[in-house]
């Protein structure tokens, strides 16, 4: 039985290399047998790892192999090529004993494979560029027998999960881009050209259609197949000369219209221009006119407000310095009736006084005597003897009717 695909195998110390070994002695396998148990005679069913090994020359020839190694981006699509034949339209092997194109694939990794036993394709799963152009560009005549040419170019990839089954109806990369992409390329181009005149590849609408068209139909033919295409883009239509060149007259006849239908808008827009820019500008002048008129006739009557204001004011001030006058003199005239009447009033109360003090001597000779004598100083009683003050004051007393 064939050995299923075995797992990554570790990875290798210094090379990827491995034994292929033949034995040349022990018994015969049984027949249909290709793979040999380790004491059968012919190819073995095990590997001899890197690493050292002691073999007999005599017994077993080892052959040096190179292990398989698949890159990132990449997958390994397994034939088995020993087991049991697939049983009736079955199309990949899906058990480990059958012999054929495996339904499972090798992710990016490093494998130890008899190439006996198992033979593995490498496929890059990821989108790849494809341009047809030149030479290799899209053919087709028109409804009318003109040649129409078309560059395509577009990305492509085995669409994930179907890359066995693509892989046993297509084969590798190179015949997928022949047999496929190539092949419904022109097919669908012949097909949809077929509906269209040279006039429609020339103008925009039924181009544009043209292209949705053919985009749409390519790529959904090639996912049938197990083909992913994306990015799809006519990057050049190159219609029939004879009629591009009518075509190009009558474009630039139009163009040519339109250019002067242009220019006359254009002028008709400057004229407009210009009258409503001369409009802007006399009411422009006008509005500036009648503002600075306005200001003039706020500033007469401001100046005139303010002249009567400064009037207002002045006689304000005048009526108020007449008032201020008339209180000072007021004011002055209390002031001099209010002296006046004080000194009248001291005279009045020394007057009382007076008349108090000589009214308490009884005499007024009395009281100027004892003023007088008041008026002695202690330097002047010293003069005097005491008998003659004495008769003084007797005297003084005589006159005044009053004893001492």
């Amino acid at each position: 039985a064939a050995p299923a695909p075995p797992a990554p195998a570790e990875p290798a110390r210094a090379t990827h290399r491995l034994g292929l070994v033949k034995s040349k002695v022990g018994s015969q396998p049984p027949a249909g047998q290709i793979l040999a148990d380790d004491d059968q005679k012919g190819s073995l069913k095990r590997l001899l790892g890197p690493g050292r090994y002691y073999v007999h020359p005599f017994m077993r020839d080892v052959q040096i192999v190179e292990a398989t190694d698949v890159p990132a981006g990449h997958v390994g699509v397994v034939t088995q090529l020993v087991g049991t034949a697939l049983v009736g339209e079955q199309e990949l092997a899906t058990a480990p004993d059958q012999k054929g194109v495996s339904s499972l694939v090798l992710g990016p990794g490093t494998y130890y494979i008899n190439p006996v036993a198992a033979k593995v394709d490498l496929i890059d799963a990821r989108y790849q560029k494809q341009a047809l152009e030149g030479d290799d560009s899209i053919r087709f005549p028109s409804t009318d027998s003109f040649t129409i040419e078309i560059d395509l170019a577009f990305e492509w990839r085995y669409t994930p999960g179907r890359i066995p089954e693509t892989f046993v109806t297509l084969g590798d990369t190179e015949k997928v881009i022949n047999n496929l992409l190539v092949q419904q390329a022109r097919s669908i181009g012949r097909l949809e050209g077929s509906t269209h005149s040279g006039r429609d590849f020339i103008e925009g609408e039924p181009r544009q259609k043209f292209q949705e068209n053919f985009v749409a139909k390519f790529a959904a033919s090639c996912e049938e197949k197990g083909i992913s295409v994306s990015r799809v883009s006519v990057k050049r239509i190159v219609p029939p000369v004879q009629i591009a060149e009518r075509m190009r007259r009558a474009v630039v006849a139009q163009e040519s219209l339109l250019a002067n239908r242009e220019k006359e808008l254009t002028a008709r827009i400057e004229a407009d221009y210009q009258e409503a820019k001369a409009k802007v500008l006399y009411v422009e002048q006008q509005v500036l006119a009648e503002t600075e008129l306005k200001v003039r006739e706020i500033e007469a009557e401001a100046t005139k407000e303010k002249g009567l204001v400064e009037v207002e004011t002045e006689k304000q001030v005048a009526d108020l310095g007449l008032m201020a006058a008339v209180i000072e003199a007021q004011i002055t005239e209390v002031l001099g009736q209010a002296a006046a009447d004080g000194d009248r009033f001291l005279r009045q109360a020394k007057a009382d006084g007076l008349k108090l003090l000589v009214e308490a001597f009884g005499k007024s000779s009395a009281y100027v005597a004892f003023k007088f004598a008041e008026s002695f100083t202690s330097a002047t009683r010293m003069v005097m003897s005491e008998e003659t003050f004495l008769q003084f004051l007797d005297k003084v007393a005589m006159d005044t009717g009053d004893s001492r």
